[in-house]
C-alpha cells in the first residue's frame, strides 16, 4: 500500500514507480506526475558537459579541447562551479577544475579567447588573477570529469562560423586524404579526459551543395559536448 501525499515530507525523493503507488492521486494526475518523474530520471542519467564556443584559426594537427586559462598574480581562491569573468571582453566560463595555476572552464561565452594580462574574477569567491598567455590556438584535452570510459560517453563536436548554434555544423569522425591528411578522430585520454585530434592538413566538410571544403585557417569556433550515457 502506498503513502498519501500528505504523509510525505519535503525532502522525500520519489521515483516513477513510487508515484504510481501513491494514494490520493487519481487518473490523469497520477499519469502526468509519473511521466514528469520519468523525464527527470532520464535527464539525471544523461548528464552533459558543454564546453562553449572556443575561437581558433588553426585547424591543422590540433588537439581541440577545453578552454584552459593559465594565470598568475592570484588573490584569493577560485571555487569549482563558479563563473569567472574576464575584464574588458566580458568573457565568462564556469570553473571545472583549478590546479593553482590553470583553470579549466566549461560553458564559455563571449569571444572564445582569453587574453594575456587581463584580469579574471570569480563571481562567488571574489578571487582575482591575471591571464598568463592567450588561449587562442592552444592545444588542450577536453575535461568532462565524469570518471567514465569512452564507451559510456557520447561526444558531439560542432564548428560554427560565428560562435552561434544558428551557423554551426557537426564534425563527424573521419581520417582520410589523397596525399594529405584531413579529418578528425576522437581519443580517450583517461576516464575524465578525451582528445579530438585534427588532421595535419586540417579538416573537411561537405557544404550544402555537396562539395568538399577544407578547413585549415578559417577564424571560426568549435564546441565540444560530452553526454554521460550511463
Amino acid at each position: 500500500m502506498g503513502k498519501k501525499l500528505s504523509e510525505l515530507d519535503e525532502d522525500t525523493t520519489l521515483t516513477a514507480t513510487d508515484l504510481l503507488h501513491i494514494r490520493g492521486l487519481d487518473g490523469i494526475d497520477k499519469r502526468i506526475t509519473a511521466a514528469n518523474a520519468i523525464l527527470d530520471l532520464i535527464a539525471a542519467q544523461h548528464q552533459s558537459i558543454d564546453g562553449g564556443y572556443i575561437n581558433t584559426n588553426d585547424w591543422t594537427n590540433r588537439h581541440l579541447g577545453s578552454a584552459n586559462i593559465t594565470y598568475d598574480n592570484l588573490a584569493g581562491s577560485f571555487i569549482v562551479g563558479e563563473i569567472v569573468t574576464e575584464a574588458i571582453s566580458g568573457n565568462t566560463g564556469v570553473v571545472m577544475s583549478d590546479s593553482g595555476t590553470i583553470l579549466v572552464l566549461r560553458a564559455v561565452t563571449g569571444t572564445g579567447v582569453f587574453t594575456n594580462d587581463r584580469e579574471i574574477t570569480g563571481t562567488d569567491s571574489g578571487a582575482t588573477a591575471d591571464v598568463d598567455g592567450n588561449t587562442k590556438n592552444v592545444d588542450t584535452n577536453f575535461y568532462h570529469g565524469f570518471g567514465m570510459p569512452l564507451s559510456k560517453l557520447l561526444v558531439e563536436a560542432l564548428v560554427s562560423t560565428d560562435g552561434t548554434d544558428a551557423n554551426s555544423f557537426e564534425l563527424l569522425d573521419s581520417a582520410w586524404g589523397a596525399g594529405a591528411s584531413y579529418g578528425i578522430i576522437l581519443y580517450a585520454i583517461d576516464n575524465n579526459n578525451i582528445k579530438i585530434q585534427t588532421g595535419a592538413a586540417g579538416i573537411t566538410r561537405l557544404n550544402d551543395a555537396g562539395s568538399a571544403n577544407v578547413i585549415d585557417t578559417e577564424d571560426w569556433y568549435y564546441k565540444i559536448k560530452v553526454y554521460l550515457m550511463g
